[in-house]
């Protein structure tokens, strides 16, 4: 017995089996050492085997007390087996994936091998190679290297296509970037310029699609493909484009406006078409404060005076207010189409609006227009005139669309009229007595409908 052992022994469990002399013993031998303990106890239990004064020990038992596993360890082993289960679980799913790709890929018929054959179905001969076919031992041939695709060179763009100067009367200078600024006589390209300064007089500045014109002094520039306008008051007429004026931007869709900028914001009032600003748009007529794009709706008075401005210096040849000058066809009604005064109203069962056969309108000029606001339903209007020729008369016309949603300008050069059913033959001819202008619905024979028709502001001008 080790002394472990025998140190776990109850002392009670002994001494209930040896007598007192014997326990004495054990106990003086338990102190000395454990070895010397049981052989006193063994020796006891022989004496009471052969004198039968005291039974044998048999109910005491040994027991290893539980070992705590520490918590380190048990971490440590759930930790292992949980990477353990996750790998096995991997593996187990990478065989069943490619289990199914294996029972999903489309079978490859073999015709050629001896394992699809059957056992008695004797070997085919060597068939001879087809004639295309290349030689067994040649390496096929390489493609031939294409050529490089030449570059192309990019197309120049130029940032701000202008042309030369129209009008001038006072000095006008010009400055390249980087230059100082030089003087410019009317008919100078504009071409590589940033900034055009007009000292004093009258100017006037063209290109396809966008005119500038002004009095007095002014500044404006390129930035880019941006108009940007400095000072003084400017008349602009713009198919399309983009302006700025400090720190205002819009772009213009054939649109006629007059700006007049200042160092902390300007004016901008629209008189035709439409711009659309940086957060919002307009229709004419409307007048902008560009320091903080606030708008309002122009007076009719503000209205005439801004197409004053827009048309510029011109000659009238004919003019109908419905206030003062009046044509024989058609009648007078208010309000007007600004919303005062009179305008002129097709009356049922008349042509149209105007002068009829035999009253003289006007002598035909070189760039002679006709300006006018309509109001009607119909999809398109005609403009009918008669012009005295040494023959007699020649019939003219031309059809304009309207859009019918309610008055609208149309300016339109007189030139597009043409020689009636002679439609080759021209309708213009500068020189010649003009009469029986007659504005009235385009009717489709077809689609006969009985159409409204009002006039204001009716003008025929040559501009200057």
């Amino acid at each position: 017995m080790d002394e472990q052992t025998f140190r776990r022994l109850a002392p009670d469990a002994v001494a209930g089996r040896l007598d007192p002399d014997v326990y004495a013993r054990w106990k003086d031998a338990v102190a000395e050492h454990p070895d010397r303990a049981a052989f006193v106890v063994r020796v006891a239990e022989a004496d009471a085997r052969y004198s039968g004064v005291h039974g044998p020990i048999r109910d005491v038992q040994v027991r290893e007390p539980a070992r705590r596993v520490p918590k380190r360890n048990v971490l440590m082993l759930a930790a292992f087996f949980a990477v353990f289960g996750g790998l096995a679980g991997a593996l187990a799913m990478m065989s069943y994936v490619r289990a199914q790709q294996k029972k999903n890929a489309p079978a490859v018929a073999l015709e050629n091998s001896p394992f699809n054959k059957p056992a008695n179905e004797p070997a085919p001969a060597n068939e001879p190679p087809p004639e295309n076919a290349p030689p067994a031992n040649e390496p096929e041939p390489e493609p031939e290297p294409q050529p490089e695709p030449e570059p192309q060179p990019e197309p120049h763009v130029d940032p701000a296509p202008v042309t030369g100067i129209v009008l001038a009367t006072g000095r006008v200078r010009g400055r390249k970037p980087g230059a100082d600024w030089a003087d410019l006589a009317v008919g100078d390209a504009l071409e590589g310029l940033e900034r055009v300064a007009v000292l004093d007089g009258r100017f006037e500045f063209r290109r396809e699609g966008l005119s500038i014109r002004g009095e007095g002094r002014l500044e404006f520039g390129w930035e880019g493909d941006v108009v940007a306008f400095y000072t003084g008051r400017m008349v602009v007429r713009a198919d399309a484009g983009r302006f700025r004026a400090y720190t205002s931007h819009w772009s213009a869709d054939h649109a006629g406006f007059v700006v007049q900028p200042t160092r902390f914001g300007g004016d901008l009032l629209l008189g035709g078409g439409r711009i659309e600003l940086d957060n919002a748009g307009a229709t004419a007529p409307r007048h902008i404060a560009l320091e903080d794009d606030k708008q309002r709706p122009l007076t009719p008075t503000e209205t005439r005076r801004l197409d004053g401005e827009l048309l510029g210096p011109h000659r009238v040849l004919l003019a109908w207010d419905g206030e003062s000058a009046n044509p024989g066809l058609g009648e007078r009604v208010s309000p007007g189409a600004l919303g005062d005064g009179h305008a002129l109203r097709m009356v049922p069962g008349e042509p149209g609006i105007g002068e009829p056969p035999g009253v003289p309108c006007f002598t035909a000029e070189e760039g002679a227009r006709l300006r006018m606001r309509v109001k009607t339903d119909a999809p398109r209007i005609r403009v009918s005139l008669r012009i005295e020729v040494e023959e007699g008369y020649r019939e003219v016309d031309a059809l304009v669309d309207a859009d019918g949603k309610g008055w609208v300008v149309i300016d339109l050069p007189l030139s597009d009229l043409r020689a009636g059913r002679y439609r080759s033959e021209p309708g213009w001819l500068p020189g010649h007595a003009c009469g029986a202008l007659l504005i009235s619905p385009a009717i489709d024979p077809d689609l006969p409908a009985r159409y409204v028709l009002s006039l204001d502001d009716v003008l025929v001008y040559v501009p200057q």
